[in-house]
């Protein structure tokens, strides 16, 4: 194992939907300011960023994370950096394997700056502490996240992204209005099935036409964010996607609430209510 290999500190960055909406602190520049500026008062001279941007910290699956796991396995770092415990996660017993089993393993060490935590100094006495405090944490916004639904829903207000042709108003952010621009795309569907062409058919008359597909739709007009899904050809229009315009009901004017549910914050799963 080289030397150079045993230089890297990891900084990792972890940012959910609901950390951005309620703490502008957590933001991932921030977040990067923190950890370089400790990284380089820690001597560190050869730094990596690993960013998790929109994903909830009580799963575990995150793409940056997972890299950081191949890379720690790999021999390449020595140090994992985070501003505090709650960005590695939410779930006091996956935090706890990493904090007391993984990195240990791997003879990593663990900065955590704001908890002022260092597994070098063996100040990792009130880690579990923190971690279930963050997972309470956790399970109480969900609490609350479902009880704004189910209030939201009684009112007649959708909830969630506005589906393709549909943006949200600028009356009312709250409520949907027509997409003129993808509503037309809408139409053009609806009226090929009813002249009788097939989803296959619809799927390649768009791809050829160069409209883009829903998604990559949203991107352009700043709906979605994410560089992870534009990858593929943004004009490749699946059967699937085509079948999923034909069977929304929101496409008759009606609003369609509470669908799906989870078991628990931390399945995230969904079925379908009944």
């Amino acid at each position: 194992m080289s030397k150079n290999k045993l230089q890297i500190a990891a900084l990792y960055c972890r940012l959910s939907k609901s950390d951005e909406a309620k703490n502008e602190s957590n933001s991932i520049a921030n977040q990067k300011a923190i950890l370089e500026k400790t990284a380089t008062a820690k001597g560190y001279e050869h730094i990596q960023f690993f960013i998790d941007d929109g994903y909830s910290g009580t799963c575990f699956d995150h793409p940056a994370l997972q890299q950081l796991e191949e890379a720690i396995r790999a021999g390449c770092i020595c140090a994992v950096l985070v501003k505090d415990v709650s960005r590695l996660g939410r779930d006091y017993l996956k935090v706890g394997h990493y904090i007391e089993n993984f990195f240990p393993q791997y003879r990593v060490r663990f900065i955590s700056v704001s908890g002022d935590i260092d597994s070098h100094t063996n100040s990792t006495d009130f880690l579990p502490l923190y971690s279930v405090m963050d997972e309470w944490y956790a399970k109480d916004i969900s609490r609350k996240m479902r009880m704004m639904y189910q209030s939201r829903a009684v009112t007649g207000a959708p909830i969630g992204r506005p589906v393709y042709g549909y943006k949200r108003s600028s009356d009312n952010p709250k409520y949907w209005e027509p997409d003129s621009e993808a509503t037309q795309i809408v139409k053009k569907i609806f009226q090929l099935t009813f002249l009788g062409y097939g989803v296959e058919q619809i799927a390649a008359l768009l791809e050829r036409e160069h409209i883009l597909t829903p998604t990559y739709y949203s991107l352009t007009k700043g709906y979605i964010h994410g560089e992870k899904k534009r990858n593929g050809n943004p004009y490749k229009w699946r059967c699937s996607t085509v079948i999923q315009i034909l069977e929304r009901q929101e496409y008759c004017g009606d609003v369609m609430n509470l669908k799906t549910y989870s078991h628990s914050y931390k399945d995230k799963k969904r079925y379908p209510n009944k």
